[in-house]
């Protein structure tokens, strides 16, 4: 022994707790003190409110247990900002323990809770801020079951995501992490039907609960009304064509001189993501504004019959797009696109170029004006923020090409590996259940916020040596099998 002090484990441990717990607890008191300019009730507030056929059951069930809270809805902000900082603070913790580096998981911290973007939906009755606390939570488990495969916290990976789809329906796109963590578990010890249950019922349990409570609502047996809320009809319209060879000719040829104006008009935008600005401001009109009712009186459908209306244009996107499938995976590709690029976040010359085409335009047909989504910000802002994503794109394709590698090499993955390969998994299936179902809109970004931001932390960790730092507490041991 050379005679220095050497501190004990457990005290670097409970300080590092201690300092990222008042870290996210100021992260999370800034902004109650100092609230974002939303307003709680937004556009889609009334249908989580009064619990209506085209939501799942989670978040309307949710927010009749805070209205009869002291407060009622009044409280929600800080009720979602508060479950959202708890569970980054259990994820950025996990992930200390997993990457073995106390400034990885500051900065994860940071990076979780510092966009303003993000903590501000928590100010809104929507689903994205209960959204993100599951997401944080699911990737905090996942963090504990690659260090030490326990089926009891897969099991909580399970019956989270569950509750994540039935509060947001993107959450659809975490079901592929189950099969992932639970072929994990076993390679690492676990048994695999242990695994597979343990992966398995507990997300079909609360799916299960699910369509119960939307039967007592509603009267059918399923989760949602799923087109009801999607954008697969106005993507549809987007590609519409007279001369596509399908079985409702008419009522093609209807849809196709309906939009004629509108996609002329949109053509005539500046650049590609210009003409996508405009066209994601069409597909709701077209959709739930401009086309249900001429389709509705030419099909024969009752003014009262929601149901059958929704049927039929559901008939006639399928229609479409079977006829026409490399011009819906062109639409499809160019809000994938949209969601990495995020061209709504304009830099003040692109902004002005965009307004200057309005300006020119006049009054939109069918549209009027615009809609006031578009804000000024920083250019720097701007181009930070497309970096990041740009970032996280990067990594999402080496974890996955090391996934795949590991694969065909038979070889075992570090933990730490393991957790982009899943992120990246995450990130990518829902950005295309997004792409082919909506537009690529801000929000549904943020709503990954957190496998966005383990992604960039995780990449940085594996190339940055002051990152790599051992860890001063060993990783629970794992048990591989030979040749993994």
């Amino acid at each position: 022994m050379t005679g220095e002090t050497v501190r004990p484990a457990e005290t670097v441990r409970d300080w590092t707790v201690w300092a990222l717990a008042l870290l996210a607890a100021l992260a999370v008191a800034v902004p109650l003190l100092r609230p974002a300019p939303a307003a709680l009730i937004q556009q889609d507030s009334a249908g989580y409110l009064a619990f209506d056929a085209a939501r799942t059951a989670g978040y309307p069930l949710l927010l009749r247990l805070v209205e009869q809270l002291p407060g009622g809805l009044d409280a929600l902000p800080a009720l979602q900002l508060a479950a959202y900082g708890a569970a980054a603070l259990c994820l950025a913790l996990a992930f200390r323990r997993l990457a073995g580096s106390r400034i990885a998981a500051g900065l994860l911290l940071l990076v979780l809770l510092g966009n303003p973007q993000v903590t501000r939906l928590s100010f809104m009755v929507m689903t994205e801020a209960p959204f993100l606390a599951c997401l944080a939570l699911v990737l905090a488990l996942v963090c504990r079951l690659l260090l030490r495969p326990r089926w009891q916290v897969l099991a909580l990976v399970s019956l989270v995501a569950g509750i994540a789809v039935l509060i947001r329906p993107a959450g659809y796109a975490l079901v592929m992490l189950l099969p992932l963590v639970a072929f994990w578990s076993w390679r690492d010890g676990l048994p695999a039907i242990r695994s597979a249950l343990a992966a398995a019922l507990p997300y079909l349990v609360v799916l299960g609960c699910g369509m119960v409570a939307y039967h007592a609502a509603h009267g059918s047996w399923r989760t949602q009304n799923f087109l009801a809320k999607s954008n697969l009809f106005g993507k549809a319209a987007a590609i519409a064509d007279p001369a596509l060879p399908v079985k409702d000719r008419a009522l093609v040829a209807l849809i196709a001189a309906a939009v004629a104006p509108d996609r002329a008009m949109i053509d005539r935008a500046p650049g590609l993501f210009g003409r996508y600005l405009m066209l994601t401001a069409y597909y709701d009109a077209w959709h739930f504004r401009m086309l249900p009712g001429p389709i509705a009186a030419q099909a024969g459908i009752a003014p009262g019959d929601p149901a059958a209306l929704d049927a039929k244009l559901l008939d006639l996107a399928v229609e479409i797009i079977a006829a026409d499938p490399l011009a819906y995976l062109g639409d499809a590709a160019q809000s994938y696109a949209a969601l990495w690029w995020m061209p709504d976040a304009l830099t003040h010359a692109e902004l002005a170029r965009f307004d200057a085409f309005l300006a020119a335009a006049g009054p939109l047909p069918d549209i009027g004006r615009y809609p006031d989504w578009h804000q000024p910000h920083s250019d720097l802002l701007i181009l930070g923020l497309r970096g990041f994503m740009l970032a996280a794109l990067a990594s999402s394709l080496w974890w996955a090409w090391r996934f795949a590698e590991s694969l065909v090499r038979r070889r075992r993955q570090p933990p730490l590996d393991r957790l982009g390969a899943a992120c990246a998994l995450a990130v990518h299936a829902s950005f295309v259940l997004t792409a082919l179902l909506q537009a690529g809109i801000p929000r549904y970004v943020w709503a990954l916020w957190p496998a966005l931001a383990v992604l960039v932390v995780a990449g940085a960790t594996a190339l940055a040596p002051t990152l790599r730092r051992r860890s001063l507490t060993p990783p629970f041991p794992s048990r591989p099998r030979p040749g993994w």
